[in-house]
This record gives structure tokens, sequence and C-alpha cells, in this order.
């Protein structure tokens, strides 16, 4: 358990032994306090003076200080800090958040991405699927007809434009044989047409 009090002094029960042959420094030189959250209470109880910064604390006042302070006691000896565990209860707190700051972010992050992913996915699906549908019929929007592929319509064109021109070529059987029996006949000879009255026919 940390101390909350250190005393500070010639006397080597002290918890921060000050040590003077000279005896200026008092055996009950000051008393610290630890306050928490990096602050601390220093009162002087010597007869020559404690110093913080340099300047001349009251004796018998508590004068808030932290560790960034200089203290001198009598000018004899400077407190040395790294003798007093610092307390970093504040600074704990501190990193804590921070860290449940940066999982927050972490796992933000970690979601959009893996939701623009599958987004994405999805996508790219859905497009593989209507290419899928649309790679023999060309689909008119609304009214369910089918366009014939270019290639077969174009066959199917022609083959009726061929059609056409045989029937256009070939005559009718029929009327053929008719014409060609017409020309086998033996072409008969008129009778000469008898002539009434010869005056009639010259004038």
């Amino acid at each position: 358990m940390k101390k909350k009090i250190y005393t500070i002094g010639r006397d080597p029960q002290s918890d921060i032994w000050l040590q003077d042959n000279t005896d200026v420094a008092s055996r009950n030189h000051a008393v610290l306090e630890v306050m928490g959250g990096g602050k601390y209470l220093l009162t002087d109880q010597s007869r020559n003076g404690t110093y913080v910064n340099g300047i001349k604390i009251s004796t018998g006042a508590k004068v808030p200080v932290t560790r960034r302070d200089v203290i001198s006691f009598a000018h004899v000896q400077e407190l040395d800090w790294n003798l007093i565990p610092s307390d970093n209860t504040s600074m704990k707190i501190i990193i804590s958040v921070l860290s449940v700051v940066a999982v927050a972010v972490v796992a933000l992050v970690v979601f959009k991405v893996t939701g623009q992913k599958s987004k994405e996915q999805t996508a790219t699906e859905n497009i593989a699927t209507l290419n899928l549908y649309t790679d023999d019929l060309n689909i008119i929007g609304g009214g369910g007809s089918v366009n014939v592929p270019m290639e077969e319509e174009q066959s199917t064109e022609e083959n009726e434009f061929e059609r056409v021109i045989e029937a256009d070529a070939e005559p009718d059987s029929a009327e053929t044989q008719e014409v060609e029996q017409d020309d086998a006949k033996p072409q008969q000879p008129q009778p000469a047409k008898e002539i009434e009255n010869p005056i009639d026919a010259i004038y």
C-alpha cells in the first residue's frame, strides 16, 4: 500500500533522510502529503526553512506542489522525487479510456469495410445473374416479347427471299403444257371465202 504522508529530516527514521553533518537541516524538517492526481501538500517544520523553486514557504503552512517543482531543504539538499512513487492513477484512467476508444474505432472501421465488401459482392452477383439471362435473350421492358437473335432473323429473311425468287422463276405448269400443245397442233388452212357478187368485190 502506498504511503500518504512522507516525513523528511535529519532523523534516520525519516522516510526521506537528509544527510547533513552541519546540523543546518532539522531532524523533522518537513512533511509531504500525497493528495492523488499528481498533487502534493508540503508543510515546513524547520528552523532554517524550506524553499519551493527558490522561494521560502511559511512554516506550518500547507503548500501545494507538483513533481515539476524544485524543493530545497535549507539549501542543504533538494528533494529527490524518485524516492516518492508517482501517483499514476489519472494516467491509468486516461490510458484505459484511450484503449476503449481505440477498440471502438477499429470495430467501427472493420464493420464499415465488411459492409462495403458485402454490398459490392451482392452487386457483382446481381450483375452476373442479369448477364446470364441476357446472353441469348433481349428482353423488351414491360411487353414480355422476345426478339429473335439477329443472325437467325437474317437467315429466315434470306430463305424467304429465295423462295419468292424460285416461285417467280417457275411458270405455271398447266399454262406451260397448254402452250406446248397449241404449238404442236398442225395449222388447218382456212377455206377461201366465196364471193357472192363479183361486182361488189371490185367495188
